[in-house]
């Protein structure tokens, strides 16, 4: 059990969470945040972040499932990662779909991820 991010409030207490809700806030947690930017951990998160400048093309969608799976395998020891899937929708968006087992129960997953390139206001 734990709390999930972002966090919201229900009669002034953090709910605690579990299984995939819980799991899905971690993934998400650990990609969103930039590698290297954590006090007192700055191993923590992941690199995609630092494609955003990079052209929209097969090897950039090689180089986030790269980074994807380091970054899940690095940092969430809880699941066994399945599978990373980058679907390239839009010049400026791309998904990233992870599946993955829960190690203790064995019960798949599958969570997507949207990666914006370009701000959009």
């Amino acid at each position: 059990q734990g709390i999930v991010l972002p966090i919201e409030l229900v009669n002034g207490r953090p709910p605690l969470e579990s299984g995939f809700k819980l799991l899905r806030s971690s993934i998400m947690n650990i990609l969103s945040w930039d590698y290297g930017n954590r006090f007192f951990l700055n191993e923590f998160g992941s690199l995609v972040s630092q494609l955003l400048e990079e052209p929209n093309d097969s090897a950039l969608e090689e180089v986030i499932r790269v980074f994807v799976i380091q970054a899940i395998e690095n940092w969430e020891p809880r699941v066994e990662l399945s599978n990373a899937t980058i679907n390239r929708g839009s010049e400026t968006s791309i998904s990233i779909t992870v599946t993955y087992k829960i190690v203790n129960t064995k019960k798949e997953d599958t969570f997507t991820f949207p990666f914006y390139k370009k701000i959009i206001y």
